[in-house]
């Protein structure tokens, strides 16, 4: 969605997860056929009670799998659908229940607060990276649990280091090296909501960008392989890969990318 703001001639979204294909169906009805503050409030960016009715408005512009899809999940669109995945449900939970367990209220806001570089680094040594923090982390981030609460545990298979570690090393990074009070990921996390520091494709700013060329944005259901070996398909310029060489080997991700680069 983010792309199609650059005014690009088209933007193929490709995913095995039939889940992530129904969400964005729905997010293209909505870009589509609603205001900007409806949008946001059925898709779940804003807090709303009439999802249901916004939902209605829009019902009879969706596929017949669609539709079936969200009568038979339709607590999803009562949430709001950005926030019904396996992984956001697991990354609110750290942010929400078992982040209170190493710091307090106060604390937690903190760091979402502008600072200087010096400042963050200055915050994580001395206030943050307490002896709890890297124990829970550790704990809630490592293999066993992110497979069985986070993420499938086929994710893992050409997994070759400690994954804690890793995310622990990315997670300092992103407090200190990166500006905190700037990341909306960061900010959903911790409070469970976007608050005022919005992603790219759902500031207001860029909706009405975004709304004009959505119907250059196509959904295709199958692999990466499968669309750049259709002949139909035109060539395509710019890849955003996204995180797919994490489930791969090497060998077959040598095998795609010269696919692609083809």
């Amino acid at each position: 969605f983010s792309m199609l703001i650059k005014n690009p001639k088209h933007v193929y979204a490709i995913d095995l997860s039939q889940e992530q294909i129904m969400c964005c169906s729905l997010k293209v009805a909505a870009y589509k056929y609603l205001d900007y503050q409806e949008c946001m409030e059925l898709i779940g960016v804003f807090e709303s009670n009439r999802r249901k009715d916004l939902y209605a408005q829009i019902s009879s512009k969706l596929s017949e799998q669609v539709k079936t899809y969200y009568y038979n999940h339709f607590d999803y669109i009562e949430k709001g659908i950005i926030n019904c995945g396996k992984f956001e449900k697991y990354l609110t939970t750290f942010g929400l229940r078992v982040l209170p367990l190493v710091h307090s209220k106060k604390t937690i806001q903190s760091l979402l607060l502008p600072k200087t570089k010096e400042e963050r680094i200055e915050f994580y040594d001395k206030v943050w990276n307490n002896r709890r923090w890297r124990l829970l982390f550790k704990i809630f981030f490592s293999r066993r649990v992110m497979g069985r609460l986070g993420r499938d545990e086929a994710f893992f298979r050409y997994v070759k280091v400690d994954v804690a570690s890793s995310i622990l090393d990315h997670t300092k990074y992103a407090l200190t090296e990166l500006d905190p009070s700037e990341n909306s990921y960061l900010h959903y996390i911790l409070n469970g909501k976007y608050d005022n520091v919005l992603p790219i494709a759902y500031r207001k700013e860029n909706f009405e960008k975004i709304k004009k060329n959505i119907d250059k944005l196509t959904l295709h259901e199958e692999t990466v392989e499968s669309f750049v070996e259709n002949p139909e398909n035109e060539p395509v310029t710019k890849y955003n890969l996204s995180d797919i060489f994490e489930y791969m080997s090497d060998e077959q991700m040598i095998k795609i990318m010269a696919k692609i680069i083809a």
